[in-house]
C-alpha cells in the first residue's frame, strides 16, 4: 500500500458488509448495485 514513484495509488478496496448511504441514490439514477457488492469476500 502506498504510492508508486509517479504518485499512483497502490492498494485495494475490501468490502465490509456496510451498504453505502448512496445506494438508494444510485438506484434512482438507474444503477442497481447488487447486495453482493458490499459483502466481504470469504475466499
Amino acid at each position: 500500500m502506498g504510492l508508486t514513484p509517479d504518485n499512483k495509488i497502490i492498494g485495494h478496496f475490501t468490502a465490509t458488509g456496510v451498504r453505502s448511504h448512496y445506494s438508494e441514490r444510485f438506484k434512482l439514477w438507474g444503477y442497481n448495485l447488487p447486495a453482493s457488492l458490499f459483502e466481504p469476500n470469504h475466499g
